[in-house]
């Protein structure tokens, strides 16, 4: 009998029982999943007041003395909520300039408006890019700088040079970019920031080749005033990878078939490959007479004549 302050509810279904539908507990995505049983609150305070250790240990010692049930991420998420409540602030910003603080240099530059812009690396190796670009060498340099990762709501743009102190010329990553939007200022404060950590490049006397993709922030930032100004030893090439998927596009833009496209890049490439600009005019002659007048247009004024 319930007495009559009890808050206990009996509920009694009539009805077809076959038709109910189990669903998995809580955030459980599989329909089999394992009955849910819930975990001790003695278990949940300890896990909650060792936020030191990792979550691999805290399970492990969890399951082991003495054996109770306490699934692997419940640690991680225990740990992880713990551990925002001990947090000074959750500040965006501040949290960025916190962690410049501890990599002890490794942040160089902090910008936070009008755009995010953040450049960092290791002196070291920028050293070492500076001593690599005065030393000669049988192996050509080669540096290279692209929008290459997207974190979230960042882009990630690194700089790369080739160590060819190394006969098979290791690629090594000397800076790093983190920023919001791909603008010309965005990359032009990136360049700026290398000619003035790395001297060679402005003063030196060879030119060392860059490689960059086809980014618009980029080649405004390249070509309009941060070679002259800020990179006046480096000579800017088009990325091979960029420029056939480029050529590609525009061929399946414009209605080329499967057969059409391989010829033409076969083409693209053959050209590519020439050994000398003679040898390279002869081919561009020869290849006109095969290609369309669209496609020889497009070719000489967005691939030869725009750069």
């Amino acid at each position: 009998m319930l007495s009559e302050t009890s808050k206990a509810v009996v509920i009694h279904y009539v009805g077809d029982e076959s038709i109910a539908v189990d669903f998995p507990h809580g955030n459980s995505k599989e329909d089999n999943s394992q009955v849910f049983k819930r975990t001790c609150p003695s278990v949940l305070t300890t896990l909650s007041t060792n936020t030191k250790n990792s979550p691999s240990s805290l399970y492990k010692s969890a399951i082991s003395n003495p054996p109770t049930e306490c699934p692997p991420t419940l640690q991680s998420n225990i740990q992880y909520k713990e551990r925002q409540k001990c947090r000074l602030t959750h500040d965006a910003i501040y949290n960025l300039h916190e962690i410049a603080y501890d990599l002890d240099g490794f942040v160089k530059v902090i910008t936070t408006y009008p755009d995010l812009v953040i450049i960092c690396g290791l002196d070291k190796l920028i050293h070492e890019f500076e001593l690599i670009l005065q030393i000669d060498s049988k192996c050509p340099q080669l540096l290279s700088y692209d929008t290459t990762f997207q974190l979230g709501d960042f882009y990630l743009s690194p700089f790369l040079y080739r160590y060819t102190v190394f006969s098979n010329s290791p690629v090594i990553p000397c800076l790093f970019l983190i920023h919001e939007r791909k603008f010309k200022n965005v990359h032009e404060r990136f360049m700026q920031y290398l000619a003035n950590s790395v001297p060679t490049l402005l003063k030196g006397k060879k030119k060392v080749p860059l490689v960059t993709d086809e980014e618009v922030g980029i080649l405004l930032a390249l070509y309009i005033e941060a070679v002259e100004k800020y990179l006046p030893g480096v000579i800017w090439l088009r990325c091979w990878n960029h420029t056939i998927n480029a050529v590609k596009a525009w061929l399946k833009k414009h209605g080329a078939s499967s057969v059409e496209i391989p010829v033409y890049i076969s083409h693209l490439r053959d050209l590519l490959n020439q050994c000398s600009a003679s040898s390279y005019e002869n081919k561009l002659a020869e290849f006109q007479l095969l290609w369309s007048k669209p496609f020889y247009q497009y070719f000489m004024t967005e691939i030869i004549m725009r750069y």
